[in-house]
């Protein structure tokens, strides 16, 4: 015996077609919905990155600006020289006509000064507590350190190191230029707005510059799980809490001359702001929609 069922009223129809009208809109509306919010975000990304790019490249053109002034320099004969007792006058005079930078001295390979803008310099650099310019005279070139307290000046530098040829064309020293962080700061994150929040991370997890209160933050640890998160990628985007409480969406890039990290964030709730407001609009006008449905 074959089982039927009774045929569906109009009303059970009527309720079907509702039903099917109901969950092809939600449908819509959420797909809608989903699409303005990806396209929120991915414009909130960019604006980080064009903050953490520009950063960088600014960061990469003063570098370079250096790098330049110290071949420069290297290339005079009174430095070439290595002569304790007829230092190049330039050593002594340049700091005092260039802020942005708290010392600059030429040294032998062994880390013994030979000559320093100071009176009273450190006399010999050694591995355990100046590991970096030991980094830097076995490069082949211009190095740039990681955030160093200055040991005379006690303001947090970065240690700039260009090698200098003797006789034979071998590196036999190398001067050592100091950039104040603090003033490299001004010079690269002045013009940072308000809202955002740009800090550059050196390869040892120190804050190297930040754009809101540098004075606090340079040469402290910076977090570690974000840290983490972001490590051996050259650049990317994320969404994650920073260490003053607030959710920021992040551009991050690294800077190729030092491997310095450039990490621009802006405040989710602020740049998602009016997508919530669409959402929220797009949303009330949809249950309107859906209560004219007879």
């Amino acid at each position: 015996m074959t089982l039927r069922w009774p045929p569906l009223t109009v009303r059970t129809r009527l309720i079907g077609l509702v039903l099917a009208i109901v969950l092809s809109f939600g449908a819509m509306l959420a797909w809608i919905l989903s699409q303005q919010a990806a396209q929120a975000r991915e414009a909130a990304y960019a604006q980080a990155r064009v903050l953490a790019d520009s950063a960088a490249n600014r960061l990469e053109q003063l570098l370079g600006e250096d790098q330049v002034l110290l071949a420069r320099m290297a290339a005079r004969p009174l430095v070439a020289a290595l002569d304790a007792a007829h230092c190049d006058p330039l050593i002594k005079e340049y700091v005092s006509l260039q802020p942005q930078h708290t010392t600059l001295s030429l040294h032998d390979l062994a880390g013994n000064v030979i000559c320093s803008y100071f009176a009273n310099p450190v006399r010999q650099y050694n591995e355990t507590d100046h590991p970096w310019f030991f980094e830097g005279v076995r490069g082949s070139g211009f190095f740039a350190s990681d955030a160093v307290l200055g040991p005379i000046s006690r303001r947090w530098t970065a240690g700039e190191i260009y090698p200098v040829a003797g006789a034979s064309g071998r590196p036999n020293g190398a001067l050592v230029l100091a950039v104040d962080l603090e003033e490299l700061n001004q010079r690269v994150l002045a013009s940072v707005p308000v809202s955002a929040l740009v800090m550059v991370i050196d390869r040892q997890d120190r804050f190297l510059l930040r754009s809101a209160d540098a004075g606090r933050w340079i040469g402290k640890a910076s977090s570690t799980a974000n840290n983490n998160a972001i490590r051996g990628q050259r650049e990317g985007v994320r969404t994650a809490t920073g260490s003053d409480g607030i959710r920021r969406m992040w551009a991050y890039t690294t800077v190729p001359s030092t491997g310095w990290r450039v990490v621009a964030g802006l405040p989710e709730a602020e740049v998602m702001a009016a997508q919530d407001r669409l959402r929220n609009q797009t949303l009330a006008l949809g249950f309107i929609a859906l209560l004219a449905v007879p």
